[in-house]
Formats: structure tokens, C-alpha cells, sequence
């Protein structure tokens, strides 16, 4: 009797998983807003930005995505090494390789920033504000829990040189992470 209770149970969750339904294709729009870390590779300072992103699939594998991450500050409340303020903007093609609702993705986006200096490099006598074009190399995944929420992690890699500056090296590479509940639609039917 029990035996036969767990096969008709095992065969009721085949059922229901196999009819599961798959929310990657193409008209998906999926966007977050979200507080990302990130750790700054030629020195020891964690930066946090504000991030943000709104992101087109053209079809199951490829995807158009534009963020923007804005910063908040370093660690033990200083200011980041380099920056008073920062707002990071990218636009870039992303390649998806979906399992159900499972999707893992890599991508490419050029970049630019438009930052404002601290004040120990005012002595250089150039103005502070400046743009700096730098670009990201992408991975992460998306499990899509409903047809309008998902859960993200991802792991960004932003190439950026500061090259006003003449007195001290102007890497400022960063390792950003992300992760959170992002909000997803469907724009296209089936």
C-alpha cells in the first residue's frame, strides 16, 4: 500500500516538472535594482554601488542589457580611493544557455563613467570631473521562480583606467557582485 502511495506521488511530480513552464525566450524584459560590493583590484578597497539594470532577450540565447551603478562610498565609511562620486553606465550584448528555468549567461558591455575626483588630485591641475570609458565582462545566473520573479547572482569584471591622472598609477579595476530578486515580463506571447 505504501509502496504504491510513493509511485503515484513520484508520478504526479514527473507530471507537474515536465509541464513546468519555461519563462527564457524571446520578449522576455527582466530588470533589479540592488546594492552590489565590489572589490578593487589593484588595491584593498570594497566600493558599494547602487545597481541597476534592464535587460531584452532576442531570443532564448541572446540578450541586449544597459546598467548603471552609482557610488555610494567605500569601506569603513571612507571615500573610495580615487572617487567622490561615480555613475557607471553600460550597454552590451549578453549569450544565455537556459536549462528550464535556469538560465546562465556571459557578456560583454562597453562602458563609460563619469566621475568626480577627491581632492588630494586637484593639485594636478585638471579639472575633476571627467568621463573615462572602460568596459565589463559578465557571467552569472537567473533561476526564474514565477512569471514575473526571478533570483540573480552574478560576478562583473569592469576594466577601467583613470588617465588624467599623472602622479600615481590610474588602474582601478573592480570585481563587482550582484545578486537579489529581480522582475521579469513577458512582452511577446507565445
Amino acid at each position: 500500500m505504501v509502496r504504491n502511495i510513493y509511485i503515484v506521488m513520484c508520478l504526479i511530480s514527473l507530471n507537474g516538472i515536465a509541464q513546468q513552464e519555461v519563462y527564457v525566450r524571446s520578449g522576455l524584459l527582466r530588470s533589479s535594482l540592488t546594492f552590489s560590493p565590489s572589490l578593487m583590484l589593484n588595491n584593498t578597497t570594497t566600493n558599494y554601488y547602487l545597481s541597476g539594470f534592464v535587460e531584452g532577450y532576442l531570443g532564448d540565447n541572446l540578450s541586449l542589457r544597459g546598467e548603471s551603478h552609482y557610488l555610494l562610498g567605500a569601506d569603513n565609511a571612507e571615500l573610495s580611493p580615487y572617487f567622490k562620486n561615480s555613475i557607471r553606465t553600460s550597454f552590451g550584448i549578453q549569450y544565455h544557455q537556459n536549462i528550464k528555468n535556469f538560465d546562465s549567461y556571459i557578456g560583454f558591455l562597453p562602458s563609460i563613467s563619469f566621475s568626480q575626483l577627491n581632492e588630494e588630485f586637484e593639485s594636478t591641475g585638471r579639472n575633476t570631473n571627467h568621463f573615462e570609458p572602460s568596459f565589463a565582462l559578465k557571467a552569472g545566473i537567473t533561476y526564474y521562480v514565477y512569471k514575473y520573479f526571478n533570483f540573480f547572482i552574478e560576478m562583473t569584471y569592469y576594466n577601467t583606467t583613470i588617465r588624467i591622472l599623472d602622479r600615481i598609477n590610474g588602474r582601478a579595476d573592480e570585481l563587482m557582485f550582484s545578486a537579489g530578486l529581480g522582475f521579469n515580463i513577458n512582452a511577446k506571447k507565445k
